[in-house]
């Protein structure tokens, strides 16, 4: 086991946290980090879905893809970031630049048990776009505001231990890392973008 605990100083030293789980086991709790990270991405990207499942379906659904869509994440962004950090100076090996980024996943995983309690609060408009029910409550939807505040600083943790976990494996910059995830962004958001708009109903008379 790796000492101290990468689970309590990746909050707060992910640089070194990072530096130091490359250097002693790059698949280091790799396997639990792409399985439950990839069911809070899954239960996250669920949400506005309520309206096409049953919630029992829909959180099963999550359960079961999520370790996949981890994998497969991990790999893709993986591949593209090693890429890309080297177009930016970066020295990291692509095993290194996966281990950034599971571990980027470790506040997600942190609030996992944070679903069960928006489930027992929203039930059903957890994973709608309407909130009916919670609007019409003043307790709820203060609840609902300052969870959702949470949900965004997980966000801003999460692209803070990346940004800085890439800048540390690659020896570059911090500004360089984040360059490069842009790069990565661009080149897979246009592609979607292009896409739906081809798919819109009047896109091919765009």
């Amino acid at each position: 086991m790796i000492q101290p605990n990468p689970w309590s100083t990746i909050w707060f030293k992910p640089g070194e946290t990072i530096r130091r789980i490359v250097d002693t086991n790059p698949q280091y709790q790799l396997p639990l980090l792409m399985v439950l990270g990839g069911i809070g991405q899954t239960l996250s990207n669920a949400k506005g879905m309520g309206e096409m499942f049953p919630v029992s379906t829909l959180i099963l659904i999550c359960i079961l893809s999520g370790p996949l869509s981890g994998f497969l994440s991990l790999y893709i962004s993986g591949f593209l970031l090693h890429w890309a950090c080297k177009k930016f100076g970066g020295t990291a090996t692509r095993e290194q630049v996966r281990a950034v980024i599971a571990w980027s996943w470790a506040p997600i995983v942190y609030t996992l048990p944070l679903w069960g309690v928006k489930y027992i609060l929203f039930r059903d408009e957890l994973f709608t776009m309407k909130k009916t029910f919670i609007e019409s409550h003043t307790m709820l939807t203060v609840l609902y505001e300052l969870i959702n505040f949470v949900d965004f600083a997980i966000v801003i943790l999460y692209l803070y231990i990346l940004f800085a976990g890439l800048s540390e494996v690659n020896r570059i910059s911090v500004i360089r890392s984040i360059g490069a995830a842009i790069l990565v962004s661009v080149l897979i958001g246009l592609p979607l973008l292009l896409l739906l708009m081809f798919m819109a109903p009047n896109g091919l008379q765009m």
